[in-house]
């Protein structure tokens, strides 16, 4: 009887702490569906875009941006030697 107790105690037990991670699981899956809806909303056209487009679309707009950060520096020390 008392092992069958034990056993109904455990269980309930593993059943609570399962559910917590569950809500801690959700937490997390709200948390990233957040971060990349404002993802998406940083790159051109990334409302409409699957994930694998989405994240080589960010690549290449990273390096597009560089590259006008890099023309715009050359730009501004060819202005202030003047």
């Amino acid at each position: 009887m008392q092992s069958l107790i034990r056993d109904f105690t455990r269980n309930e037990i593993m059943e609570g702490k399962m559910g917590e991670e569950e809500r801690e699981d959700d937490d997390d899956i709200e948390a990233n569906h957040g971060q990349i809806s404002r993802f998406r909303g940083i790159i051109p056209g990334g409302n409409e875009m699957e994930m694998a487009k989405l994240l080589e679309e960010a690549a290449h707009y990273i390096v597009s941006l560089q590259i006008q950060v890099e023309a715009l520096s050359c730009l501004a020390q060819e202005l202030c030697q003047f």
